[in-house]
């Protein structure tokens, strides 16, 4: 089923109103309750949400789940899934009809679908810009020019649309590799790394924890920039606050309550002139959205040293925590040998002196359930090229995921040559405008590329 992540519902037949089930097994027993008759809740959640129907003995629940098994990619190769409520179950009812993308992106990206089915583009959506699709794009390159293949994609971006359709668009670029790790210098490209060299993955990674006081910035610089809230980066100033009070030698009591940390700290902080620091630089934060270049997070620091000092009731700090106080700064600077063009906060401006598109940088991991104006998922290495393994589907010479037998039982592909087509089955499924590859040049031949320049790319 082509849909977002699948939810399971739970209706009641008594009552007429709703309560939303966060995953917490002390709020099951709301789940009968005369005033809470439907419960929406997460699937994720399988365990407790079996519990709840075979604990509902008061009420009849009816449970619908809905999901996209070609899209299962937060599992180790090999993983089967649950085993105890596995999905689907019953009797599946396919939905193929997709309202983001039209029928020239859902052509590229179904025969990647471990499931085959008659994927149905009915899109675009009209949610942020009312254009028509464009044709796929394939951007060719070698090891001379990976590093230009951003510079390529925002050149194309700013020639295909307007200046108010790429203010309201989001661009992206997405890989399935994106921490380049000792074998870096091999096998190029292995990671968005080889793009985009300044690129932080920690900063990238939704559910990674910060190392240093910048990267708690960072995460929340880069959405706030595409939502327009500050929430994020009050709370993100708050929480490096406490981490590096932590790191200082306060004993963290914080820990397990409900108040934010900005609440937390205002609290640790009321009466006392630190409180007056604190806020002087949650205004500086908010301004600059987390953005510090050298100089002013020179100025950022002393603020924060005083408002450490107050939290860990410390005269002086350990190395660990001088360590954490690595500021935004150091994140924005690519080095020297990097493209002309800037990545900041993992977005990348093009063109670098006046820019008038960001591509936003990250994992096909942390994109899915986006949807994006334009996507150039980006080939990257594990134990082979992705793209360049999966080359047989992009030219539409093979389709799902079984093996080409001439004649015995059919057969699964291996779990790694799977991984790979759920992946890039995301990754290719999230443009409702343009969709955009880029591969090795020398990954295909003359007949090959004539050939998909006839499938219409």
């Amino acid at each position: 089923m082509n849909t977002a992540p699948y939810r399971e519902w739970f209706t009641v037949d008594r009552g007429h109103s709703t309560l939303f089930i966060n995953g917490q097994t002390d709020q099951w027993s709301y789940l009968c309750h005369p005033a809470s008759p439907y419960a929406l809740t997460d699937a994720t959640f399988q365990a407790l949400t079996k519990r709840a129907c075979t604990t509902a003995t008061s009420c009849t629940a009816i449970r619908q789940r809905f999901g996209d098994s070609n899209q299962a990619i937060y599992a180790h190769n090999g993983a089967d899934g649950a085993t105890t409520d596995s999905f689907p179950s019953g009797v599946p009812h396919n939905l193929p009809r997709s309202y983001r993308f039209p029928q020239g992106i859902a052509n590229v990206a179904k025969g990647l679908g471990i499931v085959p089915q008659d994927l149905k583009g009915s899109g675009t959506t009209r949610s942020r810009i009312s254009r028509e699709a464009l044709p796929p794009v394939l951007f060719l390159f070698d090891d001379e020019s990976v590093r230009d293949v951003l510079r390529h994609y925002g050149n194309y971006l700013i020639s295909k649309f307007d200046s108010r359709e790429l203010l309201a668009g989001v661009f992206t670029a997405v890989a399935g590799v994106h921490d380049l790790n000792d074998k870096a210098a091999h096998s190029i490209p292995r990671a968005i790394g080889h793009y985009a060299p300044a690129y932080d993955p920690v900063s990238a990674n939704k559910e990674s924890t910060p190392l240093t006081f910048g990267q708690y910035l960072s995460k929340s610089s880069r959405d706030a920039l595409e939502t327009c809230n500050a929430q994020g980066i009050v709370n993100a100033l708050a929480s490096a606050l406490l981490r590096f009070a932590e790191l200082a030698g306060a004993t963290p009591t914080w820990f397990g309550g409900r108040k934010p940390a900005h609440r937390i700290v205002l609290d640790a902080l009321e009466g006392s002139s630190a409180e007056e620091t604190y806020r002087s630089l949650l205004d500086k934060t908010i301004t600059l959205r987390g953005q510090f270049d050298a100089v002013e997070w020179q100025s950022a620091l002393l603020q924060v040293t005083e408002i450490g000092l107050h939290l860990a009731q410390a005269t002086k700090f350990p190395q660990v925590a001088i360590d954490f106080l690595t500021g935004p700064d150091a994140l924005q600077s690519p080095p020297a040998e990097a493209s002309s063009s800037q990545t900041i906060l993992n977005f990348y401006s093009h063109p670098p002196e006046m820019p008038k598109v960001r591509i936003r940088l990250g994992s096909i991991h942390s994109v899915k359930g986006e949807t994006h104006t334009a996507t150039l998922v980006l080939d990257s290495f594990y134990y082979e090229h992705h793209l360049s393994k999966l080359k047989p589907w992009i030219l539409g010479e093979r389709a799902g995921g079984m093996k080409k037998k001439a004649k015995g039982k059919p057969e699964l592909e291996s779990s790694r040559l799977l991984g790979r087509l759920k992946l890039h089955y995301v990754a290719m499924t999230r443009p409702s405008h343009l969709l955009c590859l880029t591969m090795r040049r020398d990954a295909f031949n003359a007949a090959e590329l004539k050939q998909l320049q006839t499938q219409g790319w």
